[in-house]
């Protein structure tokens, strides 16, 4: 691709939309998946849902941005704010949380939550049958994890 064809394809990108078609697609349910963990923090005075403050670090990491900071200054904008009201479900939101509320309510988020939710979205994948095409030997990849002496291994599903 030459650099004149980058820019026009820079001109016309739909990434946040690419982003919200494919978790439509493949997660639909995300959204109450998010809802449906343990909230760590105190009810009486939270201002965002944990909708707002999943999506928010889902975003941050899929949009590239390395730092609390950066993510602050960058997703300061008007369609920024839209775009996470809709996808969190919370037509009340107005401002980004802060990175401090993310940061705090991530620090007490338990790992189990998030490795529930990381079973139900594999487990969504493989009932979509989303992986048929790339079957190997009648079993399906399910990836790569990492051991915690540091080594990975591939996992595969089951014969069907």
């Amino acid at each position: 691709m030459r650099k004149k064809e980058k820019r026009e394809r820079k001109k016309q990108d739909c990434g946040m939309v690419d982003f919200m078609m494919v978790t439509n697609h493949f997660f639909h349910s995300l959204r109450e998946w998010i809802l449906e963990m343990n909230d760590p923090r105190n009810q009486s005075y939270t201002t965002y849902t944990q909708a707002d403050l999943g999506y928010l670090a889902i975003l941050k990491n899929v949009c590239g941005q390395y730092t609390m900071r950066e993510m602050e200054e960058n997703f300061n904008k008007d369609t920024c704010i839209e775009t996470l009201r809709f996808l969190s479900g919370n037509q009340k939101l107005k401002e980004m949380p802060h990175y401090d509320t993310l940061n705090y309510y991530l620090e007490r988020l338990s790992p189990e939550c998030l490795s529930d939710l990381r079973k139900k979205m594999v487990t969504s994948l493989i009932r979509g049958k989303q992986f048929n095409r790339g079957r190997l030997q009648g079993k399906i990849p399910l990836g790569v994890y990492f051991h915690p002496k540091g080594y990975a291994a591939e996992k595969t599903g089951r014969k069907f």
